[in-house]
């Protein structure tokens, strides 16, 4: 059973998946675990739309077009992300507990 934990634990440090917490199931495999932890991961993906903030624009002054000042342009830069799926970690903690599986920070 040791052997089981300390591979479990290395399995989640690397997938970073719930930060510090190793998963106890008295009886399981290492390809149950392997399984259920899939399973759980899929099921708590979350579609993340990406977000968009309005560039800023420039103005005529006396005929000139002034830029907006390259701060400005670099916030809104920044502010733009690429959406995507990320794990929403309650959902998966809440599966993997649904499966038997106790925590242990």
């Amino acid at each position: 059973m040791k052997k089981f934990t300390l591979i479990l634990m290395s399995f989640i440090a690397i997938s970073g998946c719930a930060q510090n917490i190793t998963w106890d199931k008295p009886g399981a495999t290492q390809q149950e675990f392997n399984q259920d932890n899939y399973a759980c991961t899929q099921q708590a993906q979350q579609y993340q739309a990406p977000v968009s903030t309005p560039q800023p624009q420039g103005q005529m002054v006396s005929g000139i077009y002034v830029a907006p000042a390259w701060s400005q342009q670099l916030n809104a830069a920044l502010a733009n992300s690429p959406g995507g799926y990320s794990t929403n970690k309650n959902l998966y903690v809440g599966c993997m507990q649904s499966k038997g599986y106790i925590p242990r920070r």
